[in-house]
């Protein structure tokens, strides 16, 4: 008898997993930054997107551990950048990647009821044809309040409008390769 063999080419791997620590202190920190700082223009409609470097401030110490010590499982990282996001409603996310990064994520530190999830788009060529056809080009990452989510930062991802009347709050970040 023929014996037929199976095997994972080119798997994409999503790591995710629900972390309890305080949020209060990040939220209120990224409220106050808003009435101050602009609002940085990356792929984010009609939000706020706070300055990258929330990884130096005290409020998000105990985030920074939790995701340094979670990303021990895929390789040695540090994080090289850190954002918050208040998405209002209405707010949203175009499709786009992260470049000079190895790995990205993302923290919900709110997330209303229909405020908008994270969709992953299928990397591979061929997935044109398949929605031409009638396939699925996308997942939905359903997200919640303490929810952490780390992909390969060549994953091309949006975020859903925020259909909430409340504002959805999320910390995204990026891993750059530690050697040696």
């Amino acid at each position: 008898m023929t014996q037929l063999f199976i095997e994972d080419l080119f798997p994409t791997k999503i790591y995710h997993c629900n972390i309890e620590i305080n949020n209060n202190a990040m939220i209120k920190k990224l409220y106050e930054m808003q009435k101050t700082e602009a609002s940085l223009q990356n792929s984010m409609r009609l939000g706020w997107h706070s300055p990258t470097t929330l990884h130096t401030l005290p409020e998000f110490y105990v985030l920074c551990s939790f995701i340094l010590n979670l990303s021990k499982a895929i390789d040695n990282f540090y994080i090289s950048n850190m954002w918050g996001n208040i998405l209002p409603k209405y707010g949203y996310n175009v499709a786009h990647t992260h470049p000079n990064s190895a790995y990205s994520g993302v923290y919900y530190l709110k997330k209303p009821e229909n405020s908008g999830n994270l969709v992953l788009m299928d990397p591979r060529p061929g997935h044109v044809a398949e929605y031409k056809y009638g396939g699925d080009v996308t997942t939905v990452i359903e997200g919640a309040q303490g929810k952490l989510v780390m992909f390969p930062n060549w994953l091309e991802h949006r975020v859903e409008q925020n259909l909430s009347e409340e504002d959805r709050i999320a910390v995204s970040f990026n891993l750059g390769k530690s050697h040696g």
